[in-house]
């Protein structure tokens, strides 16, 4: 087993990457076809919601309870979700394309940003950052590791509240979303 190794070695030493200028957008387009839950990842910052939507959420351990996110640096909710040192994830349930185009900034046609937080069904669970009631799921979860990494940051949450619900599911695939019926 292990006489393959070096083999393998060699091969990827010759490997050569792709052009710059197209492989940006080559992998944009080839991380489009890897479906992925959408989240809504929130926090409660100087007396205020703030929030965004995410795909990378990931489980990471069951004992103790953790995830990832991945936030761009560039966002207001990366750095708010840094000060406090929590933040709730909303796994997002068929029907709340909306919520989630609002909170990606995909509703300013009118340069206008939405207000997120419309949907009345917001709750806490134990951190005091907010999360959907009535969702496909929910974590509240405490900073407890963050890296950068390029243009973002994998932020580890150990978790500290988790809830569930049957239901349908929004997934994100192909530049689109998709309602993933329940079973």
């Amino acid at each position: 087993m292990n006489v393959a190794a070096p083999l393998f070695a060699a091969t990827v030493a010759r490997a050569h990457p792709a052009a710059p200028e197209t492989l940006g957008h080559d992998f944009k387009a080839s991380m489009r076809r890897l479906a992925a839950g959408v989240c809504v990842i929130t926090t409660l910052d100087e007396g205020r919601f703030l929030g965004c939507t995410a795909t990378a959420v990931t489980s990471v351990s069951a004992e103790p309870p953790t995830l990832l996110v991945c936030l761009n640096k560039a966002s207001r909710t990366h750095a708010a979700v840094i000060r406090a040192g929590f933040f709730g994830v909303s796994v997002l349930s068929a029907g709340d394309e909306q919520i989630a185009r609002d909170f990606a900034g995909m509703n300013t046609n009118t340069g206008a940003v939405p207000d997120r937080f419309w949907d009345d069904g917001w709750t806490t669970l134990h951190s005091g950052a907010p999360v959907l009631s009535n969702r496909a799921a929910a974590f509240d979860c405490r900073v407890s590791t963050a890296t950068a990494v390029a243009s973002h940051t994998v932020i580890f949450g150990e978790v500290v509240g988790a809830r569930q619900q049957a239901g349908s599911l929004l997934v994100y695939a192909g530049g689109r979303f998709i309602q993933v019926p329940a079973q």
